[in-house]
């Protein structure tokens, strides 16, 4: 009698594992099992999916700043790069030129006589979420123009 009992029990989980493998009832728990590889990948991939952003320079009163999007996106990743100054107790866009994925690109902006400013370079990118990163800040005199 105990034999039997046993024999169900087994026979039961071997049905259950059987109904996961074959993707039946609790097919959830079967695709993260099985396809766990792909899943690794796919969410690899994603982590590497990202924009970049360069330090902020300047050569005499030019400011110079670059970043990328990862190679890794999806080919419709599109963003822009933009040179900003502080203004009080904000920051506007004093240049800005379009980023597609796979190289740097570079933004630069002359401030010739334009005083003390803070400058940084900031990087705004949908791949294929929205994402934003900036970078170092600089602060100095433009030499007059």
């Amino acid at each position: 009698m105990k034999t039997k009992g046993i024999s169900a029990s087994l026979a039961a989980a071997t049905l259950t594992a059987g109904l996961l493998v074959a993707g039946g009832a609790g097919s959830a728990q079967a695709t993260s099992a099985v396809g766990g590889a792909g899943s690794a990948q796919a969410a690899s991939a994603a982590a590497s999916c990202d924009v970049h952003i360069g330090l902020t320079t300047r050569r005499r009163a030019v400011v110079i700043g670059y970043g990328s999007i990862h190679s890794s996106c999806p080919s419709d990743s599109y963003g822009s790069i933009s040179v900003q100054r502080r203004s009080g107790i904000r920051w506007i866009d004093v240049s800005t030129r379009t980023v597609s994925r796979g190289s740097d690109h570079y933004v630069q902006y002359g401030c010739y006589g334009e005083g003390t400013h803070s400058w940084r370079t900031v990087i705004r990118g949908f791949v294929p979420d929205y994402r934003t990163k900036i970078s170092n800040e600089l602060r100095f005199t433009c030499p007059p123009g």
